[in-house]
């Protein structure tokens, strides 16, 4: 792809009246209105891409997109419309105002080539022939430039409200926040998903934190230390630091999960033993989730991959219902695989189906939506292209509930293989949504690896404070001003190239 290369979009406009037509053709019959008459192009005629300049099909009115008028007869075309007065004049002066035949054409076109006199118009647009040789672009390549050329369509961003901004020792986030958006639209070319997902993020008006990550295409916008600085006050105001655990509960824990592995106990005893505990609620709640592990893992390890269906029911869904599942609550954990509720309300929000929704039950129908996530098998965790964009899935079906809801905040969880991600997401101040990154929790895969799990109990136990917490209805009268509407599929698709590369840098990826 010519980056360096200027786009040019071909306009057949009049340089007599500046009325366009919809091709070359129409423009020579509009001319003849006008007295003059230009001679039709050869079969097979077609501009190509070169060092100078990239022809593009796009009219979307893009800054970096220049409009030149095109000469209905040859290659030339000119960003003013009085060269193109001159060139229809010469062609009319060199005696061709007679349409000659295919055959004809194509000589006389060889030998005006040749003679500089009889088309000097060429070299003041820097035609082809003048330009390095260069291998001739075909329409496939055409065609996937034009695919690739960054299209905005009607995406703005609305100027950021001075009476509500988000401040952090100085450092104004929300209009960082709004500068990192609008340097979005100042792209050539379509953005590539995997190393740019805090950009899809920001069309949406969400920043992406994740604690001791300053990923490279933000420091324009905020450095390392603003954003060390800004998570630090958004744990501060939400109180998302680690809890400490007892000594004594973990002991407690690890005896009964070591007499299970040397089959001193019974699982059900186990299971027992883990729920007559003295814990505290949230410490409770973890326990189930062990419990539950504990009626469902083999005692060795599974050799053979294991597909989504099977890691969900064999190892994810025992240990989150064990953390949220509460039905004599009301809340439910939801494999569904159907359309959001906010969905079917409104035809402009993204459809897509999630896999999990933790949602509490109103009456004999489902009411307030508390949490979303994304599956996906261990085999997909080298596709950083699906996996950035399962995490932006979980941030859209987030963002619309939390609209849609009037909730103070939402849990999203990206589960990749037996690893779990959880976010938060929030809205600080006006139009500036955080989806925070609360940490991430690896599940065993056999009962000798279950004590590894108790080492994320404070984990555990802050995203439970946090969904129980924050994860409800504001009690705040619901304002409109304060939120802002999510970007139509079309227009991220405008944006965001559906190229896959597995040497890009990406900010999900893990290192071993």
């Amino acid at each position: 792809m010519a980056t360096s290369s200027k786009l040019i979009t071909i306009v057949n406009k009049c340089f007599e009246c500046e009325g366009s037509v919809s091709s070359p053709q129409r423009l020579r019959e509009h001319l003849n209105i006008h007295g003059i008459s230009t001679p039709r192009r050869s079969l097979g005629f077609r501009r190509k891409n070169n060092q100078q300049y990239t022809f593009v099909k796009c009219g979307n009115g893009h800054g970096l997109i220049e409009a030149h008028a095109g000469c209905p007869a040859c290659s030339a075309h000119y960003a003013d419309l009085t060269k193109s007065q001159s060139t229809a004049q010469q062609h009319q002066n060199n005696g061709q105002n007679q349409e000659p035949s295919p055959s004809r054409q194509r000589q006389e076109s060889s030998r005006d080539q040749e003679q500089s006199s009889s088309h000097q118009h060429l070299n003041d647009v820097h035609c082809i022939t003048s330009l390095p040789k260069r291998r001739s672009s075909t329409r496939a390549e055409d065609r996937y430039l034009e695919m690739e050329l960054l299209d905005p369509k009607d995406l703005s961003f609305p100027p950021v409200d001075y009476d509500d901004h988000f401040v952090v020792q100085q450092f104004d986030v929300t209009n960082a926040m709004y500068e990192f958006q609008c340097s979005i639209l100042r792209q050539k070319w379509k953005l590539s998903l995997e190393d740019h997902i805090h950009h899809a993020m920001a069309i949406n008006s969400i920043l992406l934190l994740s604690p001791n990550k300053y990923p490279d295409n933000l420091s324009p916008h905020f450095c390392e230390a603003s954003l060390r600085t800004t998570m630090n006050k958004i744990k501060s105001i939400y109180g998302l630091n680690l809890p400490r655990m007892q000594i004594k509960t973990v002991t407690n824990m690890i005896t009964i999960i070591q007499e299970l592995d040397i089959e001193a106990i019974s699982r059900s005893q186990a299971i027992v033993k883990l729920l007559q505990l003295d814990l505290l609620p949230h410490e409770r709640k973890f326990a189930n989730g062990l419990a539950e592990l504990v009626k469902k893992l083999p005692r060795v390890p599974i050799e053979e991959d294991v597909n989504e269906s099977e890691l969900i029911t064999r190892f994810v869904d025992p240990f989150l219902c064990g953390l949220f599942d509460d039905p004599e609550e009301g809340v439910f954990i939801r494999w569904t695989n159907d359309i959001t509720v906010e969905a079917r309300k409104n035809e402009t929000l993204w459809t897509r189906r999630p896999d999990l929704t933790v949602t509490s039950l109103k009456g004999v129908k489902w009411s307030t939506s508390h949490g979303y996530g994304e599956v996906k098998p261990v085999c997909h965790e080298a596709n950083n292209f699906l996996l950035s964009n399962d995490l932006i899935r979980v941030a859209i079906f987030c963002k619309n509930a939390f609209d849609a809801q009037n909730l103070e905040g939402i849990l999203g969880l990206q589960i990749i293989g037996r690893s779990i991600t959880f976010y938060l997401l929030v809205l600080p101040s006006n139009g500036l949504y955080v989806m925070y990154e609360l940490g991430t929790l690896q599940l065993p895969n056999n009962l000798c690896d279950l004590c590894k799990l108790l080492m994320d109990i404070p984990l555990g136990l802050l995203v439970l404070d946090v969904f129980h917490r924050l994860c409800i209805r504001s009690a705040n009268p619901f304002q409109p001003s304060r939120h802002r509407p999510t970007v139509p599929e079309s227009n991220f698709d405008g944006i965001f190239s559906t190229s896959q590369d597995r040497k890009r840098s990406c900010h999900l990826k893990k290192y071993n």
